[in-house]
């Protein structure tokens, strides 16, 4: 009796040494193709569409979407209309604008590609092809569209940047990525004219100048407005130079709007694109999208509509700010509102202002009450669920569990004497419990708010 009592104890101390011992970096595993909790039927769109009683109801109608629209624009001015801008803006503005980003990333401990860390002596190379020293006192803004799909970052460069060594999933100068036919409103040429800052409506930021096109402020807002219009609602639009869909010209995210021109046939519709002439200049021509990935104007907004939407994009790959021609947890949150004609903010803590509240939880409240407001509150397909640094669309209760389908890179797990991580890397339907028991929690343990979008 003696002895077992002193191997328990042997095994209980080595069990403690390892956990003293243990390397403090992570392990990355991947995870498995249904996460806990999840079977397979739970990956299809009818399955929670089916446990709500009048998916087809209309939440808001067009009016109602304008004013919401309105307000996520005027009221939290979380999202900009570029034809709201001064013709004419202040140097001093364009300066702390540009300014603000550079310092920000000063502050943060960042390494290249091959792992080298970035000092402050690549922030002066920079600066020296900025021209802020010899901006007029006055600058007139000038209007554009991109020409294709691309990105907005934080500085003039194509380098990229990581809080670790090696983390290279997440490069921390990428501002956004854009779309086709993003408006912009240009501030700024660099010194070596290969980059612009830009304003656009959900990031401001540098744009590489050779997917910018310049044109007058009424031909841009031409475009944007035109009607009648389609949106892609699915997960990418491909666009074609010929009515055949034989030339292909690039592709569009879903949410994206191009002017429609007319009905080809039974199959395809024909838009207008943007493309840049030879001197950088606006020229719109005719582009063809088979009708298959479109919609006629918006999506009724439904939860229907929305659940539908957001299982299109299941399984796509993650893309941090949009990378790769793909989405993060509030790039996929915002396709899927776009065809609807809401039109949110681009990361999710302003994602998170958006809507009705129902819930703000603090650290210190238990899982029981969260439980009790989600089950009782939120609307499957409608309601947004917001982590620090992550956001969420919700889905329903099965099991008396409540599930939410969002773009997620990993989730931790913990195992023995420390936690691992799975990398999803994906778009994917889990229940909040996912990473119970580690370190940093649960899902649903570390939600702050809750919101409907069903209010303007």
């Amino acid at each position: 009796m003696k002895t077992s009592y002193l191997k328990l104890l042997a095994i209980a101390a080595l069990i403690i040494s390892l956990s003293y011992c243990a390397p403090k970096e992570l392990l990355y595993y991947s995870s498995p193709t249904l996460l806990p909790d999840v079977k397979k039927e739970m990956n299809t769109f009818g399955f929670w569409v089916g446990k709500i009683t009048n998916p087809d109801k209309l939440i808001l109608n067009d009016k109602e979407i304008f004013r919401l629209n309105k307000h996520i624009k005027e009221d939290l001015n979380l999202v900009k209309d570029i034809s709201d801008l001064p013709m004419i803006m202040e140097a001093s503005d364009v300066k702390k604008r540009v300014l603000e980003k550079i310092n920000y990333l000063k502050k943060k401990s960042l390494f290249d590609l091959n792992g080298r860390e970035i000092i402050s002596s690549f922030y002066k190379d920079i600066m020296k092809n900025i021209p802020l020293s010899s901006l007029p006192s006055d600058i007139k803004i000038r209007y554009g569209l991109t020409v294709s799909y691309t990105y907005q970052r934080s500085i003039p460069t194509d380098i990229k940047a990581f809080s670790k060594p090696g983390n290279i999933s997440f490069d921390k100068f990428l501002m956004n990525s854009l779309d086709i036919g993003t408006p912009v409103a240009v501030l700024l040429n660099s010194k070596d004219d290969n980059w612009l800052f830009c304003i656009t409506p959900l990031s401001e930021g540098w744009i590489k100048k050779e997917m910018v096109a310049i044109g007058s402020k009424e031909k841009v807002e031409s475009y944007i407005n035109h009607f009648p219009f389609v949106i892609i609602t699915e997960r990418k639009g491909d666009i074609f130079l010929d009515p055949d869909l034989t030339k292909y010209y690039g592709f569009a995210r879903m949410g994206t709007r191009f002017p429609m021109l007319s009905l080809i046939g039974s199959d395809k519709v024909e838009v207008l694109i943007p493309i840049r002439n030879k001197n950088g200049l606006l020229k719109l021509v005719h582009g063809y999208i088979s009708k298959e990935q479109v919609s006629k104007g918006f999506l009724p907004y439904t939860q229907r509509n929305i659940i539908k939407q957001a299982f299109k994009l299941l399984n796509s790959p993650y893309g941090w700010g949009g990378s790769f021609g793909e989405q993060d947890c509030s790039r996929f949150i915002h396709e899927i509102f776009s065809t609807v004609g809401i039109i949110l903010p681009r990361n999710s803590k302003a994602q998170a202002k958006v809507g009705r509240v129902i819930a703000t939880f603090s650290k210190n409240q238990n899982i029981d009450e969260r439980l009790i407001v989600i089950k009782q509150k939120a609307i499957p397909g409608i309601t947004l669920l917001r982590l620090k640094g992550h956001i969420m669309l919700y889905l329903g209760i099965n099991n008396n569990k409540p599930y939410v389908i969002h773009a997620t890179w990993g989730y931790r797990e913990h195992k023995w004497y420390k936690d691992i991580v799975r990398v999803t890397n994906r778009v994917v339907v889990s229940d909040l419990f996912l990473g119970k028991g580690s370190l940093k929690g649960s899902l649903i343990e570390r939600i702050v708010t809750i919101r409907v979008l069903d209010k303007p």
